[in-house]
């Protein structure tokens, strides 16, 4: 009798300690749990969508928000002005489509992907992870395949690390109304409507040919004589064999930019109005560009010829629910895009990736000074390159090179000519400072430096 007396108080005793653990057990995972969504991007309690827009072509100079004249960018500059964050000096990793695409797709530098990695991608990419992880991906491009799946480089560069399934072939006029479409589409759906989701939104409509609606053409007192549309056979033709671009035609190339800015502007505008409320509450909306564009700032314009600011400077603005507005100075570059979206899923970046996330769901990063780096070159990759999918071939050929550290930004062009500006005086950069070195102080060498041990270079012998 005693014994059994044992044994039940044995069990209740067994019994009352198993239980405190569990209650332990489940209390620290309650904690944990709250710690971890602590850390985690949340949007109106859920997880957040990510809308992606790149807008082809859109220089940062020709925006309201970092100071042009012309009123191009209304919206655009009360939306994240007021209710986001306005990085003020955001670099792309190139000065066209092909390398900075291929760049900011896996966080890497331009110099270091070849034309095989284009042809058939093996470096893992942002949209990987994402696609590991779950997440809804749709692209909305005009830039697919044609109807025998022939993409052409820059197609490839652009869409190629994306699905077919994956992408929505959509005109830029019509765009944000199938990605409206899309998201009600979405919506009707119980069981999706609560996944979160990735949309890519790359947008032609700044890009050449120039060529506004009517009732655009006479904005910022344009003459009615003005011709039809821009092309970028006219840009080129501009910058072959001339020994000084013709100021009045640049002006109406600029002009026609402007105009089709603005009508982007509006396009955006009237998308955000379409959006379900709620999408607009539970998503994270990001708007940058690949490039910018030149009108005559160092004598050619276009884009993808020169590492001035007209073509590398380029938006990079976000608004993300709940957090409050902020402006950034510090450079960053696109090479951040990547690390950044993938946090925004509460997703870790690979090792691969050279790029920092620019934003915490805790609180402000502050940004560390670094050097950001951007890849131009004079010619792209040959075009028998693209034959060969085993091409160890750089995807940038002809290089020259801009850093930026701070104020102080160094160019290495192709003949070995170095070229250094301080931007905060000199944001045109007419004032080359290497003609000027020994005027320079002792604190202003140091300074610039790091720029040029980056490039492996010493520094000017006066």
């Amino acid at each position: 009798m005693k014994s059994k007396i044992q044994f039940i108080l044995g069990a209740i005793t067994s019994f009352i300690v198993v239980a405190i653990l569990l209650y332990f057990a489940v209390l620290l995972s309650s904690e944990q749990t709250r710690e971890n969504l602590g850390n985690r991007f949340l949007c109106s309690g859920q997880p957040c969508n990510v809308i992606f827009i790149l807008a082809d072509t859109l220089g940062a100079k020709h925006m309201g928000l970092y100071g042009f004249e012309r009123d191009t960018t209304p919206f655009i500059d009360k939306f994240f002005g007021e209710q986001g964050i306005v990085f003020l000096n955001a670099w792309s990793n190139s000065t066209w489509t092909l390398p900075s695409f291929a760049s900011f797709y896996i966080s890497q530098y331009p110099s270091s992907i070849t034309v095989g990695e284009i042809l058939k991608p093996k470096t893992i990419s942002f949209i990987d992870v994402l696609r590991e992880a779950g997440i809804r991906i749709r692209a909305f491009t005009p830039l697919v395949p044609d109807v025998e799946g022939i993409c052409d480089p820059i197609c490839l560069a652009a869409t190629g690390r994306f699905k077919l399934d994956e992408i929505i072939r959509s005109k830029d006029d019509l765009q944000f109304l199938d990605v409206v479409q899309w998201v009600q589409d979405q919506k009707q759906d119980s069981l999706l409507s609560k996944e979160p989701f990735f949309l890519f939104v790359h947008n032609f409509i700044v890009h050449s040919p120039y060529n506004p609606p009517e009732s655009y053409r006479t904005l910022f007192d344009a003459p009615l004589t003005y011709p039809g549309s821009v092309t970028g056979g006219d840009l080129w033709l501009s910058n072959t064999g001339k020994e000084n671009i013709n100021p009045q035609e640049v002006e109406r190339f600029q002009r026609q930019y402007d105009q089709e800015l603005r009508y982007f502007d509006d396009l955006l505008k009237d998308f955000f109005e379409q959006l379900p409320q709620e999408v607009l509450n539970t998503s994270i909306i990001i708007l940058s560009a690949d490039h910018g564009e030149a009108f005559g700032e160092h004598g050619r314009v276009g884009h993808g010829g020169s590492p001035y600011q007209e073509e590398l400077h380029v938006p990079l603005l976000m608004k993300i629910p709940q957090t409050q507005p902020r402006i950034i100075s510090q450079p960053v570059s696109l090479l951040d895009i990547a690390p950044t979206i993938l946090g925004m899923f509460n997703l870790n970046s690979p090792e691969s990736f050279l790029g920092k996330s620019l934003v915490s769901p805790v609180k402000d990063i502050d940004i560390p000074k670094m050097i950001v780096r951007a890849e131009t070159t004079r010619g792209g990759p040959l075009l028998a390159d693209f034959q060969n999918l085993d091409s160890t071939n750089s995807i940038i050929t002809n290089q020259e090179i801009a850093v930026r550290l701070g104020k102080w930004k160094l160019i290495k062009k192709l003949e070995e000519i170095l070229e250094v500006y301080n931007l905060d005086i000199d944001p045109g950069e007419q004032r080359n400072l290497i003609l000027q070195w020994s005027s320079l102080t002792k604190i202003e060498q140091s300074a610039i430096l790091p720029l040029f041990h980056e490039l492996g270079l010493g520094l000017p012998v006066p």
